[in-house]
């Protein structure tokens, strides 16, 4: 019998998982379809702390920032870690320098420079002259299936995927294994809900409500071409990053919103093209290269935007861990949860992130 059971094998559970094996314990992973396979595989995949909001959350993030770097280190291996910083000159003069000025007074890298000095880091990028861009160094982007396979790759880690799992089992008030799709079950002491945006879906039958938003997002991968992009761009409209061999990723907010998935007027093919225009005014060399793939994700996000990460209330030994940040903050967490769920601690940086804050007249309000 393992320990510990996670749901889900995307980044959060993959890195929850891979800490808690290096404590010692038995990991099962159960995953409905491939690791990475779903929300870890549909996301823009930024490591950053820009314009995270109130400063615990910044702080939260810059602290993810600073353990990715040392999880490079500690694996001697940076293929799933992509550096390079993010130059962004899609704000206003004005806005862009208030945004500098209050990132940097909050201790963050980053500065403003001329397009001379951005087009000699990005010598592809069309900017007229004079115009002012934010470059903030420390950024960087991930693959998220190199690094979950990463992290998985432990002796005392098993992985069962293409199996759903249909429920969490409880007896007496905990949680004591889970039961899967086709009527198998695992038993362990300890349950992690990893799963994303469907975490809401195996909370529910424990008697507890986690409000979950509905929000898809459109990414769109251009063929391969001799663009030379190497970081993260976030241009007027559009946010772009290599995704290797060539190939560029391309994003963006106003469109997301847009789509028929989310009610507006946009259909998936409309906002790819609108999505492609909006690269080639960024980068020239797109000119006459289509888009080669899309894929929409949905962001685990709840309903107020913030991380739910903590135990499930009403059932012990289960516990949750959902947050739209999972890139930038999988491997903090999967040092602090393993931490919560071994120790029985509870660590303070998490406290406003707690899932019984949508409990009525209890909890705290991390917007605060």
């Amino acid at each position: 019998m393992p320990d510990l059971v996670v749901v889900g094998a995307g980044i959060i559970g993959a890195a929850i998982a891979r800490r808690a094996a290096e404590r010692g314990a038995r990991v099962t992973v159960v995953e409905a379809n491939r690791p990475a396979g779903e929300a870890s595989l549909a996301t823009f995949s930024w490591v950053n702390a820009v314009g995270k909001q109130p400063r615990a959350y910044f702080d939260l993030n810059v602290a993810g920032i600073a353990e990715h770097r040392r999880l490079v280190d500690e694996l001697d291996d940076a293929a799933w870690f992509h550096p390079g910083g993010n130059l962004e000159w899609s704000a206003t003069a004005d806005a862009l320098r208030e945004r500098v000025e209050h990132h940097a007074a909050w201790g963050y890298p980053v500065e403003l420079i001329d397009s001379g000095e951005a087009r000699r880091l990005e010598p592809g990028i069309h900017l007229a002259d004079g115009v002012a861009v934010a470059f903030y160094p420390d950024d960087g982007w991930v693959d998220p299936v190199v690094l979950v396979g990463r992290l998985l790759d432990h002796q005392a880690v098993t992985v069962v995927s293409g199996t759903a799992v249909a429920r969490v089992r409880t007896g007496g008030g905990r949680a004591t294994g889970v039961e899967l799709a086709g009527g198998a079950h695992i038993d362990a002491p300890c349950v992690v809900v990893a799963t994303g945006p469907r975490a809401a879906e195996l909370l529910e039958p424990l008697g507890f409500i986690l409000p979950m938003r509905h929000a898809p997002g459109l990414l769109a991968f251009t063929e391969p071409a001799a663009t030379g992009v190497g970081r993260i761009l976030h241009a007027p409209g559009v946010a772009i990053r290599p995704d290797g061999s060539g190939r560029l990723l391309l994003a963006a907010d106003d469109l997301d919103k847009r789509l028929e998935l989310s009610g507006g007027d946009l259909t998936v093919p409309d906002a790819t093209a609108q999505l492609a225009d909006r690269a080639r005014r960024a980068v020239p060399a797109l000119a006459g290269v289509p888009v080669e793939a899309t894929r929409i994700g949905l962001r685990a996000l709840t309903a107020d935007g913030f991380p739910a990460v903590g135990p499930v209330p009403g059932t012990e030994g289960a516990y949750v861990a959902v947050t739209h940040s999972g890139v930038t903050l999988a491997p903090l967490l999967g040092l602090l949860v393993a931490g919560e769920v071994l120790d029985g601690n509870r660590e303070p940086t998490l406290a406003d992130y707690r899932p019984d804050r949508f409990l009525a007249g209890t909890g705290t309000n991390p917007s605060s």
